[in-house]
C-alpha cells in the first residue's frame, strides 16, 4: 500500500512538472501572486473626491491614500524610497527580497531558462541571480529602482508607487479597465510637466511580482533601443503583456516598462447577404487585381501565438512581376511614396492640406475614386441610408475622413502634434515609441521596404491557401510589428472602399464580417476625433 501510494506521489509531481514546463515563466509566477492580488486588490476601490478629482482608497477608512499595505519587504519599499542613497536600506531591500518564494522561484526560472519559452542573452552562470537583479536596479552607474518602482510617471512605475504618488499627483481621472477577484487594473489619466498622460496599472500584485517580472524580462533584451515583449496567457482568457525598452539618452541609461492586461472575445463569424455580396461585386470588378501568378510568397516559419522571435531566415516575397506596376494606380502610389509625403514618426507633426499639399494626392486619390470599386461601395452606402450626399460631395467628404489629421501622442491636447491620418496609417505606415510599427495595411508598400532591405521578415502566424490574407511578424526599420496583415494582390481602389464601407457600417474590432475565396474573414475599423471632424482611425483585414 506504500508502495502505491509512493508511486502515485511521484506520478503527480511528474504531472504537475509536465504542466509546468509548458507554461510560460510569466504564467506561472502570475499564478503564485494570485492570493496577493485577491487579498490587496479588494481593500482598494476608487473615490471620487468633492473637489471632483478621484484617487484610489482603502476600504478602511482610517488609512491615509499614500499607504502600502505593510509586509517586510514592502516596508523595506517604503524606507529605501524615503532615503534612496542609504546603502544598508538597499542591502536590505534586497535580502528581503532575496526571501520572497515568487523571487525564488523566478531565479530557478532563470536558471533553467533553456527549458521555457523566454529568450535570454547567454551568461557565464558565475553571478545568481539575485546578484543580476540587484545590479540591475542598483548599478552605481545608472540606479534604475527609484524611477522604476518609487516614482509615478507616464513611462514608470507600478500601483505602490502610484499609491505613493498620488497625494502630490493631478489626477484627471481614475478608470477600472477589469475589477474581479483575479484581476483588477485601472486606467489613469493626469498631469505630468504640462500634459496630459494615460497609464494603465495592476492593482494588489506583490511587489516582489513586479520587480522579479521586470527583471527577467529586463534580462532578455539583446539590443537597446528596442522594445521588448514579454507576454503570457493567463487564466479566464487574459493575458499577460509587459513592454519594456533600455535606450541612452545623453550618455545615461534609461528604462521605460508598461504593462498591460488584455482579454479578446471572439464573437461568431456572421455577414450580411447583402454586404456578402458587395463584396463579391468588388473582387469581381476589382480589374487592377494582381493575377496569383504575379506574386510568390514564402511564409517560412509559424510562429506561437504572442512569440516575438525571427525564425524566417529568407523575405516574405519570393518574387513580384513588376510590370503590374505600369498600371495607373500602382505607378501613381509608387509615385506618391518616392515622394515621401508623410512623417513616420507618428510624433511629428504632418504638414497642413493645404492647396499645395493636396496637390500630392490628387492623382491616386482620383484613380481610387473613380474606379468602378469605389462607385460600388458609394451605392451601396447610399442605398443603406449611410449617406445622403450626391457622388461628389460624398468624394470630397471621404478625403477629409481619409486625410484629416489627429495626433496618436497621448499628450495635453493642447499640444498634441497631429502626426497621423487614416490614409497613412492604412496605406503607408507610422512608428510609435513604445508600440513599434503602428497601421502599414498595404502589400505594395510593404514589398517595396523589403526590397530596399528596410523590412526583415520575422514568420507567419496564420495565412490562406490562395495567399490572398495572412498575419504575420516583422521588423521595418527596427520597429516591430508584431501583428501585422493586410491583402496581398488586390488594388488600392479595393482595400480602399472595403475598408470605407466597412467604417461607415460595421465598425469595431473584427466587426466588419465576409467571405472572400471560400475563407471567413473580417475587417477591423475604428474611427476618432480629427481636425475635420472625424476621421477613420485604421482599418485592416484579417482571417476569422
Amino acid at each position: 500500500m506504500k508502495i502505491l501510494v509512493y508511486f502515485i506521489l511521484c506520478l503527480i509531481n511528474i504531472i504537475t512538472a509536465y504542466e509546468l514546463h509548458k507554461l510560460s515563466p510569466f504564467t506561472i509566477l502570475w499564478r503564485m501572486d494570485n492570493p496577493n492580488r485577491m487579498k490587496f486588490g479588494r481593500r482598494y476601490e476608487i473615490k471620487n473626491l468633492e473637489n471632483g478629482m478621484s484617487q484610489l482608497s482603502h476600504i478602511e477608512k482610517n488609512i491615509p491614500p499614500n499607504i502600502i499595505p505593510s509586509n517586510s519587504l514592502n516596508d523595506a519599499y517604503v524606507r529605501l524610497c524615503n532615503d534612496f542613497d542609504n546603502t544598508d536600506l538597499k542591502k536590505e531591500f534586497l535580502q528581503n527580497l532575496n526571501e520572497s518564494l515568487i523571487f525564488q522561484k523566478a531565479g530557478e526560472l532563470y536558471e533553467n531558462r533553456e527549458n521555457y519559452f523566454v529568450e535570454f542573452i547567454e551568461d557565464d552562470g558565475q553571478k545568481s541571480f539575485i546578484d543580476k537583479v540587484g545590479e540591475l536596479l542598483f548599478s552605481e552607474e545608472e540606479p534604475q529602482f527609484y524611477s522604476l518602482f518609487c516614482q509615478f510617471t507616464q513611462e514608470k512605475g507600478n500601483w505602490h508607487s502610484f499609491i505613493r504618488e498620488q497625494p502630490h499627483m493631478k489626477i484627471i481621472s481614475l478608470k477600472l479597465i477589469n475589477n474581479n477577484d483575479e484581476i483588477k487594473d485601472m486606467q489613469v489619466k493626469f498631469i505630468e510637466n504640462g500634459r496630459m498622460r494615460k497609464r494603465r496599472i495592476l492593482i494588489g500584485t506583490s511587489l516582489d511580482f513586479e520587480i522579479v517580472v521586470f527583471s527577467l524580462c529586463a534580462l532578455s533584451i539583446k539590443d537597446k533601443e528596442e522594445w521588448k515583449h514579454c507576454s503570457a496567457p493567463i487564466d479566464g482568457g487574459y493575458h499577460f503583456d509587459m513592454a519594456l525598452r533600455m535606450s541612452e539618452n545623453y550618455g545615461h541609461l534609461n528604462i521605460a516598462s508598461f504593462t498591460k492586461i488584455l482579454k479578446k472575445k471572439k464573437r461568431k463569424h456572421k455577414s450580411d447577404p447583402e454586404f456578402q455580396k458587395l463584396v463579391e461585386e468588388l473582387w469581381e470588378k476589382d480589374v487592377d487585381r494582381v493575377d496569383e501568378s504575379a506574386i510568390t510568397l514564402n511564409w517560412q516559419g509559424k510562429l506561437e501565438k504572442k512569440q516575438v522571435k525571427d525564425i524566417s531566415p529568407d523575405p516574405l516575397f519570393s518574387s513580384v512581376d513588376e510590370s503590374i506596376f505600369q498600371k495607373p494606380i500602382y505607378a501613381a502610389l509608387l509615385e506618391m511614396y518616392k515622394e515621401n509625403n508623410f512623417y513616420q514618426q507618428v510624433c511629428e507633426q504632418e504638414p497642413p492640406m493645404n492647396e499645395e499639399r493636396r496637390e500630392k494626392f490628387v492623382k491616386i486619390w482620383g484613380l481610387i475614386t473613380d474606379s468602378e470599386v469605389f462607385k460600388l461601395g458609394y451605392d451601396f452606402l447610399l442605398n443603406h441610408g449611410k449617406t445622403d450626399k450626391n457622388f461628389d460631395e460624398f468624394r470630397e467628404q471621404m478625403f477629409d475622413f481619409w486625410f484629416g489629421t489627429y495626433s496618436r501622442c497621448e499628450q495635453h491636447e493642447n499640444s498634441e502634434p497631429l502626426g497621423s491620418s487614416g490614409f497613412e496609417h492604412v496605406f503607408s505606415g507610422e512608428w510609435k515609441h513604445g508600440t513599434g510599427v503602428e497601421g502599414h495595411h498595404n502589400w505594395l508598400r510593404y514589398y517595396l521596404g523589403e526590397k530596399a532591405g528596410e523590412i526583415n521578415y520575422y514568420g507567419y502566424f496564420e495565412h490562406q491557401n490562395n495567399n490572398i490574407l495572412g498575419t504575420f511578424q516583422y521588423k521595418w526599420k527596427g520597429f516591430l510589428k508584431r501583428i501585422g496583415g493586410f491583402f496581398f494582390r488586390t488594388s488600392p481602389a479595393f482595400d480602399f472602399t472595403l475598408f470605407t464601407v466597412c467604417s461607415l457600417t460595421q465598425p469595431g474590432n473584427e466587426a466588419c464580417h465576409f467571405e472572400l475565396l471560400n475563407t471567413k474573414m473580417f475587417v477591423t475599423s475604428f474611427k476618432m476625433k480629427c481636425n475635420n471632424g472625424t476621421c477613420l482611425a485604421t482599418s485592416y483585414p484579417g482571417l476569422y
